[in-house]
């Protein structure tokens, strides 16, 4: 994926001096980092809460279905030698069955806590988007980059990730309208 967006950015990089040409007005090129928004912006920390939240549910969901297996196989251990071969078969089998439950359980959990992320990740961008975009219009910003690790240097006055969040902070909740400024 890192390839990928690095191999985007140099075309656009190889692609710019022939825009430059065609534009009287400079190019001006910032950059924004969206982990920093999510961890630092009120929007963001409700974000972390809510998926923390939902994980530490589910993982205490786990956990005891998790514990009760065991117990019950400790039990089956114990057991087993006083039980006759059909009721050991039968317990073996439940055992193993309610082990490949836990494993489904664990495997849908993780699939739901990922469509939750994205979901909830979708709608902080919806209010993102906007201001980003009315950020770089008011700064007279031609290109706007995520910031990532690809690039080697950037220097920090073309950063708007700060009045970014400043300006999500101060957008009336669940609203995707930057305030005006």
């Amino acid at each position: 994926m890192k390839e990928k967006i690095a191999g985007i950015l140099v075309l656009c990089l190889l692609a710019l001096p022939l825009s430059l040409l065609a534009q009287e007005k400079p190019v001006k090129i910032g950059i924004i980092n969206t982990n920093k928004i999510i961890s630092e912006s009120v929007e963001g920390k409700k974000f972390l809460n809510y998926i923390e939240t939902k994980q530490k549910e589910k993982q205490t969901e786990i956990d005891a279905m998790r514990n009760k297996l065991q117990q019950d196989l400790e039990q089956f251990q114990r057991q087993q030698g006083s039980l006759s071969d059909e009721a050991r078969l039968r317990k073996q089998s439940e055992l193993n069955r309610r082990r490949t439950d836990l494993d489904r359980y664990i495997e849908d959990a993780e699939a739901e806590m990922q469509s939750i992320q994205r979901e909830r990740f979708a709608q902080i961008q919806k209010k993102i988007m906007p201001i980003i975009q009315q950020v770089g219009s008011e700064q007279g910003f031609t290109l706007i980059f995520e910031a990532n690790a690809a690039m080697l240097y950037v220097d920090a006055s073309v950063d708007i990730t700060d009045q970014v969040i400043t300006r999500i902070d101060q957008t009336p909740s669940g609203s995707s309208q930057p305030p005006k400024k």
